[in-house]
C-alpha cells in the first residue's frame, strides 16, 4: 500500500486522481484499486457539424463528422433533442467527452436547412447529355469534366426525349451527402 497521485489525460479531458494505491496479487494477476478522489481538472465541449445517422440504441445516436463516426450518448435531460431527426439530416450537435471516453450531448442539438433550387444554392450549367447512369441518375460532361445529376421523382419527365450528345442546359444543387440533384430547369439546345 502506498500514496500516489496521478494525471490521466482523456482527450481533452484530465482526471487528477490521488489517494492510496491498494496493491495485491491474486492467482497471478496484478490488481490496483485508487481509493479517494477523482476531480475533473479540464472539461471542453465540442461543437461540430454533421450528418445524423440514426440512433444506435436507447440511450445513444451516430453521427458522420467529415472524417468518422461517433457515437453520442444521451442523457435523460437531453433526449427530446433528437427528437424529429430523420437520417441524412444536416446537424451542429455540441458534446463533451466522460471520464469513461464517451461522447455525452450538451444541450444544443440544431438541425440545418438547406433551400433546393434558391438562387443562392444552385447551380446554372450547360453541357452534352451523355445517358442515364441508372435509374436515378444522368451523366453530363462539362467541358473535359463528367458530372452525375441525381433525377427526384418529380424532375423524371424532364429527361424524356434526351438522346446521348444532346446539348443541355440545366440547374443543380448539391445535398449534404455531396450529390448534384437536378434543379428546376433541363432544356435542350
Amino acid at each position: 500500500m502506498k500514496f500516489e497521485k496521478t494525471a490521466i489525460k482523456l482527450g481533452t479531458i484530465t482526471l487528477l486522481v490521488t489517494g492510496i494505491l491498494f496493491g495485491s496479487t491474486v492467482g497471478g494477476l496484478q490488481e490496483e484499486v485508487y481509493a479517494k478522489s477523482a476531480v475533473v481538472k479540464k472539461s471542453t465541449s465540442v461543437k461540430a457539424k454533421g450528418t445524423f445517422i440514426g440512433l444506435a440504441d436507447n440511450q445513444s445516436f451516430e453521427v458522420k463528422f467529415d472524417q468518422d463516426t461517433k457515437i453520442i450518448r444521451l442523457l435523460e435531460k437531453n433526449k427530446h433533442l433528437i427528437k424529429g431527426l430523420k437520417k441524412g439530416d444536416l446537424i451542429t450537435i455540441s458534446y463533451w467527452v466522460n471520464v469513461k471516453g464517451q461522447n455525452i450531448l450538451g444541450s444544443t442539438v440544431k438541425k440545418e436547412t438547406i433551400k433546393k433550387g434558391t438562387k443562392s444554392t444552385s447551380v446554372r450549367a450547360s453541357g452534352t447529355y451523355m445517358g442515364m447512369a441508372d435509374q436515378q441518375s444522368f451523366e453530363v460532361k462539362i467541358g473535359k469534366n463528367y458530372k452525375m445529376i441525381r433525377i427526384t421523382g418529380d424532375n423524371k419527365h424532364k429527361i424524356k426525349g434526351l438522346k446521348k450528345g444532346d446539348s443541355i442546359t440545366f440547374t443543380y444543387w448539391v445535398n449534404v451527402k455531396g450529390q448534384n440533384i437536378l434543379g428546376t430547369t433541363l432544356k435542350k439546345k
